[in-house]
């Protein structure tokens, strides 16, 4: 329950989810291309939970910026478009790092918020997002770290907003995203074995 009003994150398209059990390690890819990590991209390579740190990491970039999942990296994977790229020359960028999603609505925001620490607090909503998308698993941040940060930065704004009244709604895409995006990290950290 969040200033007054109920929360509730609904997940969804679990047509290619793969649960876990005891396995800790797969080699099947599964899920969207666009969320997928690197070692998911590359060829019978092993990967673990950590790649549903990347997809949340994009998910995060999503609500953000407040996009779908077709606008990540618009026109690269549209065939016969100017600038596109194949799976295989996406993969690779994905797999080598040089290629993340562009910040724009939310860099924007970002540069007109009033205060320093509105600034500070928003940066470091923006570096939790993108160290999710650590090109080598083993830097990405678990669940439950990702929770603790978006739980002081969710604080943080809550204490902003009240001090200026409301005027971080206009930075934030909706009044409750940073609280969907925690909300969503909730939800993934009480299934998270690690955490």
């Amino acid at each position: 329950r969040l200033s007054g009003v109920d929360v509730h994150v609904k997940l969804s398209d679990f047509n290619r989810a793969i649960k876990l059990d005891n396995v800790r390690v797969l080699t099947q890819a599964c899920g969207s291309l666009t969320h997928m990590a690197p070692e998911m991209l590359l060829d019978n390579q092993e990967y673990g939970s950590s790649v549903d740190t990347f997809a949340f990491g994009m998910l995060g970039f999503e609500v953000l910026e407040g996009l779908g999942a077709a606008s990540i990296y618009p026109g690269l994977l549209a065939a016969g478009l100017p600038n596109s790229l194949t799976r295989s020359e996406f993969t690779a960028k994905i797999a080598n790092g040089s290629l993340r999603p562009t910040w724009t609505r939310f860099g924007v925001e970002l540069a007109k918020a009033s205060g320093m620490e509105e600034r500070t607090v928003l940066k470091h909503l923006r570096w939790v997002i993108e160290s999710c998308w650590s090109t080598d698993p083993v830097h990405r941040p678990d669940f439950l770290d990702i929770y603790r940060d978006l739980d002081d930065i969710a604080k943080t704004l809550s204490l902003l907003d009240e001090q200026n009244g409301a005027a971080l709604h206009a930075i934030v895409p909706s009044s409750s995203t940073t609280h969907t995006v925690l909300g969503i990290c909730d939800q993934a950290k009480v299934g998270d074995k690690t955490g």
